[in-house]
């Protein structure tokens, strides 16, 4: 266990953006974060919008098709309303905001994240399940589960973004 430890706090102190594999607009995000303030956008004055947005915030912990199914049932009754996809809004909170989820791989029975000295396995330290869906066929391999982390910096820099909020901070 403390060789693990210390080889978890190795891997603290190398961490670089540039070497963690991230995708050109998490890197963007993470190194130019928004400056202006939240409710600048106009997408936010739409009622529908603004629905959909409450709609994706309530569900977060929710699966993606429990979203989209409220959305179905909503367009069905209210056809004059168009809501964005789940691809759309996660992409809108992601610019608005600045904090974007970033996948990580894990373990299929949560035993650990594939990060660190962990990030080349090919099965789990732990119970030894592989990390990727075997024999798919497919050119890239697919992790049989994924985590999400929200860094740190960018949800302190979004709660600044609002007068009050950076007034209380």
């Amino acid at each position: 266990e403390l060789r693990t430890a210390l080889a978890f706090k190795a891997a603290l102190e190398k961490a670089s953006l540039d070497e963690d594999g991230f995708d050109p607009d998490t890197l963007h995000r993470l190194r130019h974060p928004v400056q202006t303030p939240v409710d600048a956008d106009p997408r936010l004055q739409d009622p529908g919008f603004k629905f959909a947005l409450r709609l994706f915030v309530d569900t977060t912990t929710s699966s993606d098709s429990t979203y989209n199914r409220i959305c179905q049932s909503y367009q069905a009754t209210h056809a004059d309303t168009s809501m964005p996809s789940l691809h759309d809004m996660k992409k809108f909170v992601a610019d608005l905001t600045g904090i974007a989820p970033i996948p990580r791989d894990m373990c299929m029975n949560s035993c650990v994240g594939f990060t660190g000295p962990w990030s080349d396995l090919e099965n789990c330290p732990i119970c030894g399940e592989p990390r990727y869906e075997q024999d798919t066929g497919a050119k890239e391999r697919k992790p049989r589960r994924t985590f999400d982390t929200i860094p740190i910096g960018p949800q302190l820099v979004a709660q600044s973004r609002d007068a009050k909020n950076a007034e209380r901070m």
